[in-house]
């Protein structure tokens, strides 16, 4: 085991300035519309960390009137308007309320972190019901949002009200019966048995005597009596789990499902009745529907978010709207940066704390408009995904003008142009080495997640867990390397004669450093493991990874990891410095003036301020500190606290031993010391 160093924190002068360096300052949002919101004048829709909200115009037409971004960490799952307030919780478990008096003033009133997601509210007078994800039914003040009480079991996933008592759903049991007649100590007063159901995803209120209960990918209707007694009375099947919530107005049930939109009468609950279907693509998702005067307002998530508005009357759409949805790359030129979010989104990122979304240029990809990846050459910007390559001019970067498209018999998995004249782009199972002009290639099989060119006549690809070596005339592999024995989704950041990549093995995200002086036989230098890659494992290798070295830090993002921070000083022994954890899906990192802009998938673009440190090979050596370090355990005889190099404190007494590398700060009578663990 390495020696450790003990280093002395010269610029720090304690450690409430340090935990305040690393801070959440900002976010330009777009994603899915999990949630809509209506009242008689307004249609708020979520998009993925933002709240889009519309005026309903005559003919029925939306008006986009204001937009929040930064509406809490995560994606938005929860909303309801209660008069001129609403109420919004995300899948991180945070709670807002906001005051629409004025709908393009929306100004927040209050912020609660619940811990888990916030998936259903429901307000009666003066208090909000929850459906709080693992913590069951929250019971919160509407004004401030102090918690007032807390009841119930298993994953709470739906609240509906039933006059003193509040019905909660939960994916291992279906229904519990809760009393709120103290609101202050809500009491679990049942659990009835209903027949067909073994927990719940969706709740609602049919009427006075009856109630609709989504379980797995059927709805059922069971009537009431009591609010402790339910009889099975009928049965609604949709195509799969995917199914978004229901939207009930009236005795009209409308249901998004694959491709279309249902719409069923319930007047006989007995014998629910489909109406009429709107489809919408053999492939499309709806995500979320609202209903009002005879207009079906529909939003799709997959493979576009589009706003379809639908007229019962005349059986036809009257409106379709592409909107800014989920994201898979950056590019910064100059000083906007542009986002490929399912078309191309040019963002203002000065100052981080109010970014904004300038302006958004739909582009179309047919089916694949969800993936796409972006590079720059000159005043042009290219798109390349589904079947297409989008060449728009950005000498104005306020309005992209799109200047030529071209047609490719193969779906883009990744792009580095070399000129205005040809290009390296990734499919499948190829890498092509395109002439734009006639669309005449050189092809190599080899499948790759990414490429970078580097020197002046090699290109480097990462994929599968191989690193190879192209060369680009004649187009060639020229050397290999093995990275490891499984390899998903991967990203290459060049410097030098260095590649640094960021790939998927496994189950789990790793960093390898990898010596390109001599192109015939890259060497590995060093590799550590980052992080576990958790659930999204199975999906990762569909989107992009963000590599980025700035300095002598390399940052890094991939799938539920967020961004990490490895310091390669001394690149045969790379440091993992700090995790940001992710607030979705991370397919993008950007580091500029001491901040991190990360590019989530599910939420939009976060900013963080993430100052870098001086590096490690900056430091001197500090002889005398107020402790001793024997390999990774600390101990002094005065009191100590401990804290990562973000701030957040890891322990406080008198002794501690470390549990992995990294760089800490050890503080003694209130003086910090860098202390780097190897």
């Amino acid at each position: 085991m390495r020696k450790a160093l003990i280093l002395l924190a010269i610029a720090l002068v304690g450690v409430v300035p340090l935990r305040a360096e690393f801070r959440r300052v900002g976010a330009v949002s777009f994603g899915n519309t999990n949630a809509l919101a209506t009242n008689n004048e307004l249609l708020v829709a979520s998009s993925g960390n933002a709240l889009e909200i519309y005026r309903f115009l005559p003919g029925g037409e939306l008006l986009l009137v204001a937009r929040v971004d930064n509406a809490g960490e995560g994606e938005i799952e929860a909303m309801v308007l209660s008069g001129d307030t609403l109420f919004v919780g995300t899948d991180k478990g945070s709670l807002s309320s906001y005051d629409l008096t004025d709908p393009g003033w929306p100004r927040r009133l209050a912020y609660v972190d619940l811990g888990y997601e916030v998936l259903d509210i429901e307000v009666k007078d003066d208090v909000l019901f929850v459906a709080n994800g693992y913590a069951g039914l929250k019971v919160l003040n509407r004004y401030d949002l102090s918690e007032m009480g807390a009841a119930g079991s298993g994953y709470a996933v739906g609240v509906e009200l039933w006059g003193d008592s509040v019905l909660l759903t939960s994916t291992t049991v279906p229904l519990e019966v809760i009393d709120i007649t103290d609101p202050s100590s809500p009491t679990v007063v049942a659990t009835p048995t209903l027949s067909g159901c073994s927990g719940g995803l969706y709740i609602q209120r049919l009427g006075s005597d009856y109630l609709i209960l989504r379980c797995g990918d059927t709805l059922k209707l069971y009537e009431s009596y009591s609010p402790i007694h339910f009889l099975y009375r009928s049965t609604i099947t949709v195509l799969n789990a995917s199914t978004y919530r229901p939207h009930l107005r009236g005795d009209t049930l409308v249901v998004p499902d694959l491709g279309e939109v249902k719409l069923f009468s319930l007047s006989d609950p007995y014998s629910p009745t489909l109406i009429t279907s709107f489809s919408i693509g053999t492939w499309a998702f709806p995500s979320s529907v609202a209903l009002k005067d005879g207009l079906l307002y529909t939003f799709t998530m997959y493979p576009w978010r589009k706003l379809y508005t639908y007229s019962l009357t005349v059986g036809d759409t009257l409106q379709k709207v592409q909107l800014p949805g989920t994201a898979t790359d950056m590019l910064k030129v100059g000083e906007f940066l542009f986002v490929y979010n399912q078309g191309l989104s040019v963002l203002s990122i000065f100052p981080p704390s109010n970014m904004q979304l300038l302006s958004f240029v739909p582009v179309d990809m047919g089916l694949g408009t969800s993936v796409a990846y972006l590079d720059t050459v000159g005043n042009y910007l290219y798109v390349g995904g589904t079947g297409t390559l989008h060449v728009f001019d950005i000498s104005d970067p306020f309005y992209p003008e799109p200047h030529v498209t071209y047609t490719l018999p193969y779906t883009v998995r990744c792009l580095d142009m070399i000129d205005t004249t040809h290009a390296l782009l990734c499919t499948s199972s190829q890498l092509h080495l395109l002439e734009i002009s006639t669309l005449t290639a050189s092809s190599l099989s080899f499948s790759l997640k990414d490429v970078k060119r580097y020197a002046d006549n090699y290109a480097v690809g990462v994929g599968n867990g191989e690193l190879v070596i192209i060369g680009l005339s004649p187009f060639s592999i020229v050397g290999g390397l093995t990275l490891s024995s499984s390899g998903g989704a991967a990203g290459v950041f060049v410097s030098g004669d260095t590649a640094f990549v960021v790939q998927a093995a496994g189950d789990s995200v790793g960093l390898w450093i990898v010596d390109m002086g001599d192109p015939t036989f890259p060497t590995l230098v060093s590799s550590m493991n980052v992080a576990e890659l958790g659930p999204f494992s199975s999906v990762a290798s569909i989107f992009p990874v963000g590599v980025r070295k700035v300095g002598n830090y390399v940052f890094g993002s991939l799938a539920n990891v967020g961004v990490f921070v490895a310091d390669v000083s001394d690149p045969t022994s790379p440091i993992l410095v700090d995790v940001l954890h992710a607030e979705g899906y991370g397919v993008g990192v950007l580091v500029d003036g001491g901040y991190i802009y990360y590019l989530d998938n599910f939420t939009g673009l976060v900013a963080y301020r993430y100052p870098l440190p001086t590096s490690v090979a900056e430091r001197k050596e500090v002889r005398e500190v107020p402790f001793t370090l024997r390999g990774r355990s600390v101990r002094s005889d005065r009191h100590l606290k401990i804290f990562t190099s973000s701030g957040r404190l890891l322990y406080e007494g008198e002794g501690y031993t470390f549990k992995r590398p990294g760089v800490f700060f050890v503080v003694v009578e209130g003086k910090p010391y860098r202390v780097v663990i190897r």
